[in-house]
């Protein structure tokens, strides 16, 4: 997919779109599907209404048919969310996220789990926004243990504290993400398979910290054939460079960090890049 350099993916549905735009177009579509879910529901309602006396299996299949459309609007309203992530991991542009995000807290006042946690991640990966994220992360708390929340809350833990190069609280995430499915044991295929993907960028950080650089070169090559985000990607590529000049493989660690550059957006891996590229030049000179 082509990309211009600097700016976020042009196929994007929020694409050239201010913060404010965004958040009145996501506003707008889920109104308007809404009141066509209203309509629908009251219209079926009606015939349930008309149909009582009638075949018992037309008002079942009208009950049923209720059922679905409430359930296609909880679909609907996920589906809009995951597009929005697409500034981030198809943009790689954590500002804009925050500046949808402050907008919506500013005229809704109220956000969802699963937005929280995405807000979280933003704080991350922009450029003096990391204390921040991490204070919220911390604080968080739900009185239920949820597979998704609690394997996104763990690895999200572990990434600030990658960051921060803070070890015990690293190991500490670790080890609770690690005793996880002992603790939660309903959890599907897909969420099994994210959980050892997750798994695998813990082992990737702890090698890369140990400097087992072969290894650690080894999973994240092996990692980026299966990784589908650009911002994952982008990572990666970082932590590749940074191993080439643990190596003094400049014209490698090159190649990575202009990548990194290009893609990179607005994360806050774009200015590291840059600083590292200017000393592998001036170690050329």
């Amino acid at each position: 997919m082509y990309r211009k350099k600097g700016t976020e993916d042009e196929y994007s549905v929020y694409y050239g779109c201010s913060a404010q735009e965004v958040c009145e177009k996501y506003v707008k579509n889920e109104r308007c599907y809404s009141k066509i879910v209203f309509i629908l529901t009251i219209v079926s309602l009606v015939f349930y209404i008309i149909l009582l006396n009638a075949n018992r299996n037309e008002c079942i299949l009208l009950l049923l048919f209720d059922v679905v459309l409430l359930y296609s609007r909880r679909i609907n309203s996920i589906r809009k969310v995951r597009h929005m992530e697409k500034i981030l991991s198809a943009d790689c542009d954590p500002v804009k996220l925050l500046q949808v995000f402050e907008y919506a807290e500013t005229t809704c006042g109220s956000r969802k789990k699963v937005e929280n946690f995405l807000k979280i991640r933003c704080c991350r990966l922009a450029t003096g926004k990391s204390e921040e994220g991490f204070a919220e992360l911390m604080s968080y708390n739900s009185s239920k243990l949820v597979w998704n929340y609690e394997v996104v809350r763990l690895s999200e833990i572990i990434n600030y504290a990658f960051i921060m190069n803070n070890r015990d609280v690293f190991m500490q995430a670790k080890k609770e993400l690690e005793e996880l499915p002992s603790r939660i044991r309903k959890h599907n295929k897909k969420e099994e398979k994210t959980y050892n993907q997750v798994m695998k960028q813990v082992r990737l950080k702890e090698l890369f910290w140990d400097e087992h650089n072969e290894e650690a070169r080894q999973l994240a090559k092996e990692l980026m054939q299966i990784e589908k985000t650009r911002y994952n990607k982008v990572f990666t590529y970082m932590l590749l460079a940074q191993l080439d000049l643990r190596e003094n493989n400049y014209e490698s660690a090159k190649e990575y960090l202009e990548f990194v550059i290009e893609q990179g957006n607005t994360l806050f891996l774009v200015d590291d890049a840059k600083k590292l590229l200017e000393e592998i030049k001036a170690i050329w000179k």
